[in-house]
């Protein structure tokens, strides 16, 4: 009897933790924006800052590159974003509209700097 009552609460206890990993993950209420930095011959920029702006955030958030260009931008309620990477270290200004966020997904913007125009 002891031995039944042992594997029902076993059982009934991975039942709930079953469905209470899928309630955890359809309640989630931002997304991400995540890529790579790269120069026009194809190698990681570091250190460079990616910034997310739209309607639905109070401020831009953004990121820094890491020695392999990578990005992330966490957290970002669903909608619709401009990505850019303003003018530095010899390349002109990246900027991407209309990149659009879901909920519990990554979108990805890969990002291929161009040199700066030289001035006269």
């Amino acid at each position: 009897m002891k031995r039944n009552l042992v594997y029902a609460f076993g059982l009934l206890g991975l039942i709930c933790a079953l469905f209470w990993g899928q309630a955890a993950a359809q309640t989630a209420t931002t997304g991400s924006i995540e890529g790579t930095v790269t120069d026009p011959n194809g190698a990681a920029v570091p250190g460079m800052t990616v910034t997310v702006a739209g309607p639905n955030l109070i401020r831009p958030q953004s990121a820094t590159t890491n020695e392999s260009g990578f990005y992330r931008i966490p957290n970002l309620p669903p909608g619709r974003y401009t990505v850019t990477v303003e003018a530095a270290k010899g390349f002109a200004k990246f900027e991407q509209q209309n990149v659009e966020v879901n909920l519990s997904r990554t979108s990805t913007v890969e990002i291929q700097l161009q040199p700066q125009a030289a001035t006269a």
